[in-house]
């Protein structure tokens, strides 16, 4: 596979999408200032009244999380091969799966200083993938909470099953019996019996 090379940023093209003017113009100039690349910044709006699919090709989309779930829609049903990168500032295992339902290449923190943000940036530009500890550790410990005899041997917690915390986790980030009964593909009347 071809990567790109880091000090060829004429040649990298990045559109910044987000309604936050303030995050726009401050992560553009840092991204100008470190690494030396152009920043297009649009708004979801403009995006979605272009159309993905007449984006130049080459070109990487970073979105913010509130921008990402406007456009989660559009972009799941296009079918596009640009790399596709969220910025957020909370990562939940939700947030995971749309970003890996859509194709997208990562989730960056908004809280990583900026030679690690660009780091992170130029790793997923480069064709690999970036997700945060934050984002996979909640599920490596849940993979193994999860292991036969592993929940029934720690005293300080009752045994549940994998979809008991997949739920949990959900609820714990404020969705509803229906959002998470939508989200895991099974009833509403699921949910609640595994809650009980």
């Amino acid at each position: 596979m071809d990567h790109p090379n880091p000090s060829q940023a004429e040649d990298i093209r990045l559109i910044l999408v987000t309604d936050n003017t303030l995050l726009g113009s401050l992560l553009s100039s840092q991204l100008r200032e470190i690494g030396g690349l152009s920043v297009q910044v649009a708004s979801p709006a403009a995006l979605e009244e272009r159309g993905v699919e007449r984006i130049e090709k080459g070109t990487t989309l970073l979105l913010d999380s509130s921008a990402f779930n406007r456009l989660f829609r559009i972009l799941s049903a296009s079918a596009t091969q640009m790399p596709i990168i969220v910025i957020a500032e909370q990562i939940s295992l939700s947030l995971v799966r749309k970003v890996l339902q859509i194709g997208g290449k990562g989730i960056i923190p908004t809280d990583f200083a900026p030679d690690l943000f660009r780091l992170a940036l130029s790793f997923v530009m480069r064709g690999e993938v970036f997700f945060p500890s934050s984002a996979w550790l909640p599920m490596l410990r849940m993979s193994a909470e999860c292991e036969p005899g592993a929940a029934a041997n720690a005293a300080d917690r009752p045994a549940i099953t994998w979809r008991e915390r997949e739920i949990l986790n959900q609820l714990f980030q404020g969705s509803s019996n229906k959002m998470i009964a939508y989200n895991l593909g099974i009833t509403e009347a699921t949910v609640k019996m595994h809650l009980t």
